[in-house]
């Protein structure tokens, strides 16, 4: 008898165990959705200066012409 009552305290324990395990882990993973969808809102509606980018004048270019086909 004292068997049988102690694998079933060892498997209350146990069951207690995984669902704290769990929670844990959908609380991580809620957390972790949280951060994702505030970064794809916070990029999306960032605040960019209205300004245009320096002038850097004229490049030069120079082409080569392959032979071929490509």
């Amino acid at each position: 008898m004292l068997v049988v009552l102690e694998k079933a305290v060892s498997l209350n324990k146990l069951t207690m165990e995984t669902k704290e395990m769990e929670e844990s882990l959908t609380t991580k993973l809620k957390g972790w959705i949280k951060n994702v969808m505030k970064a794809m809102g916070d990029a999306i509606f960032s605040e960019k200066p209205d300004s245009e980018p320096p002038a850097t004048g004229e490049q030069p270019y120079k082409d080569k012409p392959r032979k071929g086909l490509l």
